[in-house]
C-alpha cells in the first residue's frame, strides 16, 4: 500500500509539472511578444541580448538550475553543468560592467573644460623668464634634491642688497623645443643670454690640458672661460690639482646673477620707481615731496635711475640720488646731464665698487691727443653714432687699443675700467658699449679725492687725425 501511494505521488506531481511548465513557457512567450517594441532585430535577439545584459539574471537561473539539480531522481550533472555555464557567463558579463562603468568615469574625468586663454595675456610677457631643457628638471624639483629654485630667491635678495632694486618675480618654466641640457633667459619675452650644463657632471674651469682630466670640453657661459665637463672621479682629482670645480646648479646660478646684473635697468618699470619713491616718502618725505611731480616727472626720475644701473653703479642711496637730481633740475632737465651729476654726487659710492684692499685702482687711461680730438668733435657735435668724430678706420684701432688695455687689467685682477675727463665721459662710454659693455668708463670728478689709481697703459692715439 504505502508502495503505491509514494508512486502516485511521484506520477501526480510529475504530470502536473509536465502540464504546467509547457504552459508557463507558452504565456512567458505571448507576454514578449505582445510587449516587445518595434526594433531593428529579430525576437531570438533580442531576448538573447536581454538576457545576457543582465548579470542578475544569469544568477538566478544559476541558482535555480542548481537547485533542481538537487531535486531527487532527478539528473544532477546536466543540470550542474548548465548552472556553472550560466554561472560563469553572469561573472563575465558583470566583470565587463564594471570595467565599462570604469571607462565612463576615466571619459567623464578626462573630460575636464579647459579654460580658454585670453590672448592679451601673450601681450603682456613676464618681466623675467628662464626655460629650460627636460634635462634639468631635477634641478628644479625639490623632491629629487633640486635647489635651484632657492638659489634663485637668494640672488634676488642679493642684486636688491647690492643694487638696490627688486628684481620682479622670476619665472621658471620648462620648453621642450630647447635641448635637454639647454636653458635660456628672457627679457620681456626677448632671450638675452643662453647655456648648457651636464647634469651629474662638474665643471672644471680653465684647465690645463697637461693636467691630464678626462672629459667634455666646452665653455663657461658666464665669462667664456675654457672649461671641461668632468664626472666623479675626474672632479675630485682637479680639486687635488687646486681646480675651481662647480656643480651644474652654481653654473646656472652664476650665470644668472651676472644676467641680472646687466640687464636690471630693462625690469626698472615706472611702477617700481614709484613704489620705491612712495616707500622713501614715509620716512624722508620732504626730499620726494621736493622733487616729483612738481620739478621733475617720474619719467625723468626713472631714466636717470636705469641710466646709473646700466652702468653697474647702485641706487642704495636714493636720498643722494633725488636730492642731486632736484638741485640741477632748475638749470636742466635733460637727463644724460641729470645722470652725470648724480655720478659725481655718487663719487663714493663708485671708488668703493673698483677699490680693493686699499690697493691702487688699475685703471686705462687716453692719449692726451686723443682725448682732445673728442672734446673738441663733442663741441662742434661731430660726435655722432658713437664713432667720436673718428673715421672707421679709426674707430678700430681705438678699440683694439682699449681691447689691449683691458686685458691687461683683467690679467692684474682688476675690474675693467677706462679713466677719461668729465665732459668726454658719455660720449667715451657711447662708444665702448656697443663691443665692451663690460668696461667701466669713468671721470676724475667720478672717483673720491682721496684714492689712489694707477695707470696700467695709454689708448694709443690713431695714426691719422
Amino acid at each position: 500500500m504505502g508502495d503505491a501511494a509514494r508512486k502516485y505521488t511521484l506520477l501526480t506531481i510529475g504530470d502536473g509539472l509536465v502540464a504546467q511548465i509547457p504552459a508557463l513557457i507558452v504565456s512567458t512567450a505571448a507576454g514578449i511578444i505582445v510587449t516587445r517594441s518595434t526594433t531593428e532585430h529579430d525576437l531570438a535577439r533580442d531576448v538573447t541580448r536581454q538576457i545576457s545584459e543582465q548579470p542578475r539574471a544569469l544568477f538566478i537561473a544559476s541558482a535555480a538550475l542548481a537547485l533542481v539539480g538537487f531535486i531527487p531522481a532527478m539528473p544532477f550533472f546536466p543540470f550542474f553543468i548548465l548552472a556553472l555555464a550560466l554561472a560563469v557567463g553572469g561573472f563575465l558579463k558583470s566583470r565587463a560592467k564594471v570595467l565599462e562603468a570604469k571607462k565612463l568615469v576615466e571619459a567623464e574625468e578626462a573630460k575636464v573644460e579647459i579654460p580658454e586663454e585670453r590672448i592679451e595675456a601673450f601681450l603682456h610677457p613676464d618681466p623675467f623668464e628662464i626655460e629650460i631643457g627636460y634635462g634639468l628638471i631635477s634641478l628644479v624639483d625639490t623632491a629629487q634634491g633640486g635647489d635651484l629654485l632657492g638659489r634663485i630667491s637668494s640672488i634676488r635678495k642679493n642684486i636688491a642688497l647690492e643694487l638696490g632694486v627688486v628684481i620682479p618675480p622670476i619665472r621658471l618654466r620648462d620648453n621642450i623645443n630647447l635641448g635637454a641640457n639647454e636653458y635660456i633667459f628672457k627679457v620681456h619675452g626677448i632671450t638675452v643670454a643662453r647655456g648648457e650644463v651636464m647634469v651629474g657632471y662638474y665643471l672644471v674651469l680653465n684647465p690645463d690640458p697637461e693636467a691630464g682630466l678626462v672629459g667634455i670640453e666646452t665653455v663657461e657661459p658666464t665669462f667664456n672661460l675654457p672649461a671641461l665637463w668632468v664626472s666623479e672621479e675626474q672632479k675630485t682629482k682637479a680639486e687635488a690639482a687646486g681646480y675651481t670645480v662647480v656643480e651644474p646648479p652654481v653654473v646656472i646660478a652664476t650665470h644668472l646673477m651676472e644676467v641680472l646684473k646687466s640687464h636690471a635697468y630693462k625690469l626698472l618699470d615706472r611702477q617700481e620707481v614709484q613704489k620705491m619713491l612712495d616707500d622713501l616718502k614715509e620716512e624722508k618725505a620732504a626730499v620726494v615731496e621736493g622733487l616729483t611731480p612738481d620739478i621733475l616727472p617720474l619719467g625723468v626720475i626713472q631714466q636717470v635711475l636705469r641710466n646709473l644701473l646700466r652702468e653697474g653703479i647702485p641706487i642704495r642711496n636714493l636720498v643722494t640720488i633725488l636730492e642731486t637730481m632736484a638741485d640741477y633740475a632748475h638749470i636742466t632737465k635733460d637727463v644724460d646731464t641729470l645722470t652725470e651729476h648724480v655720478r659725481t654726487a655718487l663719487a663714493d659710492t663708485i671708488t668703493d665698487i673698483f677699490k680693493y684692499d686699499d690697493k691702487p685702482i688699475p685703471v686705462a687711461t687716453l692719449d692726451p691727443r686723443l682725448e682732445d680730438h673728442i672734446l673738441q668733435a663733442t663741441k662742434k657735435g661731430e660726435v655722432y653714432l658713437g664713432n667720436l668724430g673718428l673715421t672707421p678706420d679709426q674707430v678700430k684701432d681705438v678699440l683694439t687699443s682699449i681691447g689691449e688695455q683691458v686685458e691687461q687689467i683683467v690679467r692684474e685682477g682688476g675690474r675693467p675700467a677706462l679713466l677719461v675727463s668729465s665732459p668726454i665721459r658719455r660720449s667715451v662710454r657711447q662708444f665702448t658699449e656697443p663691443v665692451l659693455p663690460n668696461v667701466a668708463v669713468l671721470s676724475f670728478s667720478e672717483l673720491s679725492p682721496t684714492v689712489q689709481l694707477r695707470s696700467v697703459g695709454t689708448v694709443r692715439y690713431p695714426d691719422v687725425v
